[in-house]
């Protein structure tokens, strides 16, 4: 690859990057719900135990949904995990739903939320009793965000409501032999944009490149002198 080539990919890399991100959001905080009333998580999560746990997503998703206050996006390459005292959950197998409010006025959780971001583990149907983590963040003054579009950026200073739910549920009836939820609330929230292995594996070859191309340049111009 000669040098205007490599340096062409490199443009390439930077326009393309402009337009998918791949978004990790790490959040943290303290458990202050412990409903467990069968003592399933006895020794494993209580009250005043510290929770943290990451999702992460990739902006270029597909928003199902026709309304333009509402992003609806489910995706398999979306992962969401949290650990809650001793006890760690993850998406796994299944996908994971992400709801973007933008001035909707939605009830997610109770209060009504203009805005908010959902994401929550999302078994299909007919799958049974299932645990399922969830992390909520609203604002009620419909300022967080701009559109119903996926977020790159965020800000916990903006929300009025982040809550992270470990919730026993089940995809038929809604209901569980031995019902329990763990809910938390969130006061520590990161987001950086991670670069994807195929952007990073074609930005480390380009580079090589160029280098490479740079060197036999140097080496013809010392030839010729």
């Amino acid at each position: 690859m000669g040098l205007h080539a490599a340096l062409t990919v490199l443009l390439v890399l930077v326009a393309s990057s402009a337009h998918a991100l791949l978004i990790r959001l790490d959040f943290a905080g303290t458990v202050d719900v412990v409903s467990d009333p069968a003592g399933e998580f006895t020794g494993l999560i209580a009250s005043g135990d510290p929770f943290s746990g990451q999702l992460v997503y990739d902006t270029d998703l597909v928003d199902t949904e026709s309304s333009a206050s509402w992003g609806r996006y489910l995706a398999a390459s979306t992962s969401l995990v949290g650990t809650f005292g001793s006890f760690t959950e993850t998406n796994g197998p299944y996908e994971v739903l992400l709801n973007v409010y933008d001035g909707r006025n939605v009830i997610a959780p109770n209060p009504a939320l203009d805005d908010a971001l959902s994401a929550s583990v999302r078994p299909p149907s007919g799958s049974g009793t299932y645990s399922t983590l969830s992390v909520t963040l609203g604002d009620k003054t419909a300022s967080a965000f701009g559109s119903d579009a996926l977020p790159s950026s965020l800000d916990l200073a903006d929300f009025d409501f982040a809550r992270a739910t470990l919730v026993c549920t089940s995809h038929i009836n809604r209901i569980c032999e031995n019902y329990w939820f763990i809910q938390g609330e969130i006061d520590a929230l990161s987001v950086e944009v991670v670069p994807e292995p195929s952007t990073i594996t074609l930005l480390g070859g380009s580079l090589l490149a160029v280098g490479a191309a740079r060197s036999r340049t140097r080496h013809g111009r010392r030839a010729i002198r």
